[in-house]
């Protein structure tokens, strides 16, 4: 597989400035609305390791702000799980749902064994998941 060259905190944290708004993703159901687990925010400040953000509709515990890791989206959970994901907006966290709801079935369809699956089917699915010719042969 070819590897990603991967960013540095600074290098990811140049893509967010203040005032940009953003779609927080709560990882708790407790506040969610319907189906709506998330809601919009606006980044504060930038920082190398943090980015801050407010939501635009409730206030963090306590009134502290609210960070999250500019490398992954993940919300500081101050010392506890991460509470939710930060996303550039509704959209790319629904897609990211649907990926990862999409991959989880297709892993529980596969078997040791696919079986009826044609030889070229299975380089097709090996070269869409990055694979290169080399690698499949080792």
């Amino acid at each position: 597989m070819t590897q990603k060259k991967t960013m540095s905190r600074s290098d990811s944290a140049k893509k967010y400035t203040v005032g940009q708004k953003l779609y927080y993703a709560s990882s708790s159901r407790r506040y969610s609305e319907g189906d709506n687990t998330g809601y919009e925010v606006v980044v504060t400040k930038v920082g190398t390791k943090w980015v801050y953000f407010k939501y635009s509709k409730w206030v963090s515990s306590c009134g502290k702000p609210s960070r999250f890791n500019p490398t992954n989206g993940r919300v500081d959970g101050e010392g506890y799980s991460s509470p939710g994901i930060v996303y550039a907006s509704e959209v790319e966290h629904r897609q990211t749902m649907l990926r990862n709801k999409l991959w989880g079935k297709m892993r529980e369809a596969m078997t040791y064994n696919p079986p009826n699956v044609p030889l070229d089917s299975l380089i097709l699915a090996c070269r869409v998941l990055g694979f290169d010719d080399k690698e499949m042969l080792k």
